[in-house]
């Protein structure tokens, strides 16, 4: 007797579900691998993080360290400036001193009477081996100072002889000493009249010795 073959029910034992299974599995596979994913994602979004904010944390220290140097350049500008000002005002100050002298000394220069030729050269046994030397000559026997400009032009006739062959010869016996005394107060005689002040207070103040040359006025 023949059975009659009817079809399985879903729910038989014999009915492999290779079809759920296979469809189950990829779900899982998928689903674990969105989670694996989604760690890997949050892992670069956090060392992304990480990296930034360590990225900022140099950026402030760099913007920090810029601008403490930024200061140290301005506050050395500032001393600078601080130091220039104040060696300007020392300068002014200076100059200013420094003119109102040479403008007094000009016009006490200026009344003091040039001798007489009369008196000038009377005396012919002047020894002196320098122009200085005949200066220094003149004024004792005259009693009057020189001006500043005479002397420093003396004291450059001195200095050309230097080198020359009669670098060792008195003056006294290549110049009369009448016509070197009557040279002398003729150009103490310019000096006197028609010296600027001005011009003095340039030549002082570039000249830190001017004082050795500056005679007391008598």
């Amino acid at each position: 007797m023949l059975r009659r073959c009817v079809p399985l029910h879903n729910d038989h034992l014999y009915l492999t579900d290779s079809g759920t299974e296979s469809d189950d599995l990829l779900n899982v596979q998928r689903s674990n691998r969105g989670i694996y994913m989604g760690k890997q994602r949050c892992k670069i979004n956090r060392n992304n993080m990480i990296d930034g904010e360590g990225k900022g944390k140099a950026k402030a220290k760099a913007k920090a360290k810029a601008f403490k140097a930024k200061s140290e350049t301005t506050k050395k500008k500032f001393l600078i400036m601080s130091k220039f000002l104040e060696k300007a005002c020392n300068n002014t100050e200076m100059m200013m001193m420094t003119a109102t002298k040479a403008e007094k000394y000009q016009q006490l220069m200026k009344h003091i009477p040039i001798p007489t030729s009369a008196s000038i050269g009377t005396v012919t046994e002047i020894s002196f081996i320098s122009w200085q030397g005949l200066a220094n000559s003149i004024k004792q026997r005259h009693e009057q100072p020189l001006h500043y400009l005479t002397h420093k032009l003396l004291r450059e006739w001195d200095e050309s002889r230097i080198g020359s062959n009669d670098e060792n010869k008195a003056l006294e016996d290549i110049i009369d000493p009448a016509k070197a005394e009557a040279t002398i107060w003729v150009v103490e005689q310019f000096h006197r009249q028609f010296s600027s002040p001005q011009h003095l207070t340039k030549l002082w103040l570039s000249d830190p010795l001017h004082q050795d040359f500056v005679d007391s006025i008598i």
